[in-house]
């Protein structure tokens, strides 16, 4: 009983790490539940609808989790920075984090120019083919906000100040919800724009998180402490060691979301019913498995 003490509140105990991970959990599931709302008003849209949002909104993310997975590394610089002591250095190493995603945006951009090939040859039925184009390019707007935002909530999560993430993500995920009922279909003045709407939602919450990581990081004490203005420079050495350890965990992402997408492209092959299904238990799945990066998160 006493090693078990022990083992719970000792430094890097099972305490410290739920302290960390509870609000990461929450933050993580945060973006699950925004999908998970978004397809479920979806299935009541249409099935045609509902299976597009599978194979497209798989589509986006093998796309951005790349960059995704080179800017989150800033993460683990920000806690190596805070732990040393050496706050100067934190507004900086952030600021790659946001040159990286700037030039990751016009890439994921040039994605929905093979939009058509990737959907149009699939062999999915000819209904669900226009809007499968549609949810992928007008997704692909967004990307560039969703890798911003990992960049600069690795500020708060480096430093241990998760709960200003779960917080700020939770936000986004409930304003998501209620635009996407408004874009879905068209209430209280939004026109209704089915699955078209659905992917403007997400991009609006997405583009509102990061508006208000970006009050958040550039707040007076944070600006003098970690020279979050003075450090918005390019430091060429500095962004190679970035991609230098983000690139292989952003390969890794990009590689597994591809091989997904691959066998999301099948599944599609056998209708507009199956496809649908799967993206309900797909949805419902990812409820139980976002939850692990959380806590991933937490321990590194």
């Amino acid at each position: 009983m006493g090693s078990f003490g022990e083992f719970w509140s000792a430094p890097g105990g099972i305490r410290e790490v739920l302290r960390l991970a509870v609000p990461l959990v929450i933050s993580t599931m945060s973006w699950t539940v925004m999908m998970f709302i978004d397809r479920l008003f979806l299935v009541w849209h249409s099935d045609v609808a509902t299976a597009a949002a599978l194979t497209a909104g798989t589509a986006h993310w093998a796309v951005i989790c790349l960059p995704l997975g080179v800017v989150g590394y800033v993460n683990t610089f920000v806690a190596q920075y805070h732990g040393a002591a050496r706050p100067e250095r934190i507004g900086l190493v952030v600021w790659q984090g946001m040159w990286l995603a700037l030039v990751s945006w016009p890439c994921i951009l040039a994605a929905s120019l093979a939009a058509d090939a990737l959907f149009g040859g699939a062999g999915h039925e000819a209904a669900v083919v226009p809007l499968e184009i549609d949810y992928f390019t007008t997704l692909n707007y967004g990307g560039g906000a969703m890798v911003a935002s990992a960049a600069i909530s690795s500020f708060f999560t480096g430093r241990g100040r998760v709960v200003t993430v779960m917080v700020v993500d939770s936000l986004a995920a409930a304003a998501n919800v209620v635009l996407d009922y408004c874009w879905i279909f068209g209430r209280w003045g939004f026109p209704a724009m089915g699955i078209t709407g659905a992917a403007w939602a997400t991009n609006l919450a997405l583009g509102a998180k990061l508006l208000v990581y970006l009050l958040l990081w550039l707040r007076p004490r944070h600006t003098t402490l970690y020279g979050t203005w003075a450090g918005c420079r390019f430091d060429r050495r500095l962004c190679l060691r970035v991609l230098r350890f983000g690139f292989p965990a952003g390969l890794q992402y990009a590689a597994e979301a591809i091989a997904f997408f691959l066998f999301v492209q099948l599944v599609a092959t056998l209708g507009v019913q199956a496809t649908a299904a799967s993206l309900l238990a797909f949805n419902i799945n990812s409820l139980a498995f976002m939850p692990v990066l959380g806590i991933g998160m937490a321990v590194s």
